[in-house]
């Protein structure tokens, strides 16, 4: 069953003698969503704990801004390069695994995810018009508050989606390189 819960970001107020200031300073979840993540996460051996402290150094470091939402899979998928293909240009959506916070990633990681990490709300609607695999979450997330952020667990990925994700994606391309007319692709 795919869950929705808010990704608390934890603010860190410093104290100078210049002033304050407002700082990020890491993602929480409350004790449900823990519960509920640390169960996700089980087949990677890793805690909801850790993959929050990671995604906040990664925030801290600049590596990204603080995402609206992250979805996340309960294992890895060969759905990377379709999510490329769908996405085009636009990198307000990235995507990784999990099993990236164990293991140094190899090449054939570069197709798996477990989790795309969702910049903005916009970005999202954009990429979901033109990819069936992230309709649903699109589906879920697009009446949340822009302005909080979200974890989606989502439920795992038919055998089915994957292939038929496989044979739409040379169509995608096309479509995001401006050689197809959006309007006949799923036909």
């Amino acid at each position: 069953m795919t869950q929705c819960f808010e990704l608390l970001s934890l603010r860190l107020i410093i104290k100078t003698e210049h002033g304050e200031s407002d700082e990020f300073g890491s993602f929480w979840l409350s004790d449900d969503g823990m519960a509920a993540f640390d169960i996700h996460l089980q087949m990677f051996g890793i805690e909801a704990e850790t993959v929050l402290w990671r995604t906040s150094q990664s925030v801290l470091n600049g590596d990204y801004p603080p995402p609206w939402a992250i979805i996340a899979f309960d294992r890895d998928y060969p759905v990377g390069c379709h999510l490329q293909n769908a996405r085009g240009a636009n990198q307000a959506i990235k995507y990784a695994s999990f099993n990236s916070l164990r293991d140094k990633p190899t090449q054939a990681d570069r197709n798996t995810l477990s989790a795309i990490v969702v910049m903005t709300k916009d970005a999202l609607g954009d990429v979901a018009a033109r990819s069936p695999f992230l309709q649903p979450y699109w589906e879920i997330l697009r009446f949340k508050n822009e302005m909080r952020r979200w974890l989606l667990l989502a439920e795992p990925l038919s055998a089915d989606l994957i292939r038929s994700l496989e044979l739409l994606d040379p169509y995608i391309l096309l479509e995001v390189q401006g050689g197809l007319d959006s309007s006949i692709r799923r036909e």
